[in-house]
Parts: structure tokens; C-alpha cells; sequence
């Protein structure tokens, strides 16, 4: 593709689709660099670190590189699972979905479509710069972050000024486990291959509990899951916490880190202790010990578990984007969200949602019936 018109006077010389073993080292240069000279960048699953390890566990894996006088000034690490329709290469084991680029050129988003050969790309948890993709974007919604750059002590003060007890209770369920079980301790257990497999039981078994879709029924997010508590360089690192009870290992949480910025990819804990609240109780050992890890800011990922809203002092917007979907279904599924968000905030939201779940459920197994 060429001379690509970029605002009133820049031009782009092409958006390229290549392996990623083509690119050059200049390339994954410029990328490192995009991502950390712009905060809405931050998330290591951003990283070129992040493509490079995956492009082994998804052969399909290509980058589109838009170029600029020759020079690599964005990249699109996507796959084609469905025909026509492009996706983030990491999908669920993202906090962030974007097109990593230099926010000053601006380009026709349906041009990516022409570059990558497909119908549709579609990202749910993308986070733009500028507001070039604003008129594909289907909803926005709130991505929870802990921030905590003046410490600890400030970000509990900033929940107790919002009058949530959350902290309060957390430490009277830290005297009890201590009661009953003696210790508690969290640790980072990176190379730990047992507890990751525990781990991923524990998350499957909740999936199916309130009827989610189950990513780890594929082989590579587990894989990949393993590749990332073996990463160990500054500017991106994977981090395996585990909480433990009396040495009882009873809630897992597998991060990624990139400089100050922690992001959470998966968390569990083991159903027989529930009483105990150990997910929570993994989530406030971890802020309150952030500083032993240079963390300075936590990013919780999107999704429905509401007890992330309860952590949160922070918030990046994020938004479900479907270039090349026809107007009338990015209509439709606004609508829908819209629907969906009203009745999760209802008392009854938790109910409708699992008799909904169930309802696509038995509505897939009947499209699929092998499956």
C-alpha cells in the first residue's frame, strides 16, 4: 500500500503485513520505544517482548507495521482464527488491546482492513490515543487500576475517604486465618510449574461455576501462561504470586511487570477455602507489599468480577471496537451492553447474568454438538 493520506499533510509510505520473524531489529526497537514513551502504552502486554513470545504458540501470529518515510512508526500483532476477521494476537490474556503507534499520525482505520486482507478486526479491550477508531467503537466501559505512586498508606486513605470498609475487613479475615492456620505468607513462585497447574484447575473450575467461557480449553494460553513466569528481563517480567495459609497454597495470581507497571493476566483461589476470602486476601497483600516489587501502579484488567471495583483508585477507559462491522450490528450490540450494564447493577444483576450464561451455554452446545 502506498502514499497513504495522514492528516492535511503527512503521508504514510505503507502498512505492511509480515511475519514477525521479518522484522528487523530496528523495528523491535521503534516498538520498545512507542510503548514507553506514552503512557497509554504502559501495559506489558504491550510490549514487543510480549509478540516475541507468543509467535511460537501461534504460528499464524503476523504484524502489521505502518510505516513513515521508511521507518516503523506502528504495529498490529493480530491472528485469524475466524476467516475475515482479525484479532489481537494475546485476545484474553491482555489487559490492553490496541494498534501501537505514534499518536501523531492518524490514519483511516479501514485501511488496516485493506493491509490485513480481512473483513473485520476487533479488539474488546482497546485503548486509543486520539479518537480515531471513536466511530467503530461499539461501548466504553471502565478498565480498574491501582495507583499507588504516593504509597500505600495514601491509597488506603483515598478508599476510607469513599467510606469503603474494604481494608478494615480484609485485616479482621487476616486475624482469623492467622488463628486457624498460624501463617500467612505471599510469595512469588515464578518457577513453579505445580502451583501454575493448580492455578489454571482452580480457574477453569470457577469458570464453570458462573458459566464463563473457558480460554484455557486451548492449548496455547496455557503455554503461554508457563512463558511468561519465565520471563525475567526489567522491561518485561512474569511474576506467579501465591498466597499461602499454614504453607497451604490457596490462591494464585499470574502478572506481568514492565518497569513500575503490574498487570494482572489470571487470578484463582481454591474453592475449599472461601470462607477465608483468599483471593481478596491475595489482592491486599500484594498492594500493601507493591513497594518490595517497584510496582507503583496495578492494572486489574476489565471483566465482571466486582470485586475489582472495590480496589480500584484509578480507571482507564476502555472500549469494544469492530472496524468493518456493518452500522446495524454495532448498533445492535451497543444496545446490548447497554441493556447488560443496567441489569448488572441491579440486586438481582448476579442472577440474570448466570440464568443468561446458561442460556448460551445450552444455545452453543446445541449449534456444536460435538464439541
Amino acid at each position: 500500500m502506498g502514499n497513504l493520506a495522514f492528516g492535511a499533510s503527512l503521508l504514510i509510505d505503507s502498512i505492511d503485513v509480515v511475519a514477525p520473524g521479518c522484522l528487523q531489529a530496528a523495528d523491535w526497537r521503534n516498538w520498545s520505544d512507542l510503548q514507553r514513551s506514552h503512557a497509554c502504552y504502559e501495559s506489558p502486554s504491550l510490549r514487543p517482548e510480549y509478540t516475541k513470545l507468543l509467535v511460537p504458540l501461534r504460528p499464524n501470529l503476523r504484524v502489521a507495521v505502518m510505516r513513515y518515510r521508511g521507518a516503523s512508526v506502528g504495529f498490529f500483532p493480530y491472528v485469524v482464527e475466524t476467516p475475515g476477521i482479525a484479532l489481537p494476537a494475546g485476545r484474553w490474556l491482555m489487559s490492553f488491546q490496541t494498534i501501537v503507534r505514534d499518536p501523531r499520525y492518524r490514519v483511516d482505520p479501514k485501511l488496516w482492513l485493506t493491509a490485513c486482507q480481512v473483513r473485520q478486526i476487533c479488539f474488546d479491550r482497546m485503548v486509543c490515543p486520539n479518537d480515531d477508531f471513536a466511530g467503530y467503537s461499539l461501548f466504553t466501559a471502565s478498565s480498574p487500576v491501582v495507583d499507588l505512586r504516593n504509597g500505600y498508606d495514601d491509597y488506603v486513605r483515598q478508599l476510607q475517604d469513599r467510606g469503603s470498609q474494604l481494608v478494615t475487613r480484609l485485616e479482621q479475615k487476616k486475624r482469623r486465618v492467622m488463628r486457624d492456620c498460624s501463617t500467612i505468607d505471599l510469595v512469588d513462585e515464578s518457577e513453579n510449574d505445580l502451583i501454575l497447574e493448580r492455578l489454571v484447575s482452580w480457574r477453569r473450575q470457577r469458570n464453570r461455576e458462573i458459566l464463563a467461557k473457558d480460554f484455557l480449553s486451548q492449548l496455547w494460553t496455557r503455554q503461554a501462561l508457563q512463558e511468561f513466569c519465565r520471563q525475567r528481563d526489567d522491561l518485561f517480567c512474569g511474576r506467579l504470586f501465591v498466597l499461602r495459609f499454614g504453607g497451604r497454597p490457596v490462591a494464585a495470581l499470574v502478572c506481568l511487570q514492565s518497569g513500575g507497571v503490574l498487570e494482572c493476566v489470571m487470578t484463582a483461589f481454591d474453592p475449599e477455602l472461601r470462607q477465608y476470602s483468599p483471593g481478596l486476601l491475595l489482592f491486599y497483600f500484594l498492594l500493601r507489599d507493591a513497594i518490595r516489587y517497584d510496582v507503583h501502579r496495578v492494572h486489574l484488567t476489565r471483566g465482571t468480577e466486582q470485586f475489582k471495583e472495590r480496589f480500584e483508585n484509578d480507571s482507564v477507559h476502555v472500549s469494544d471496537v469492530a472496524i468493518g462491522r456493518p452500522l446495524l450490528m454495532r448498533q445492535l450490540s451497543r444496545s446490548a451492553f447497554f441493556m447488560q450494564e443496567r441489569v448488572r447493577r441491579t440486586p438481582l444483576g448476579h442472577s440474570v447474568r448466570r440464568v443468561w450464561r446458561r442460556i448460551c451455554r445450552v444455545r452453543e452446545s446445541l449449534r456444536n454438538p460435538l464439541a
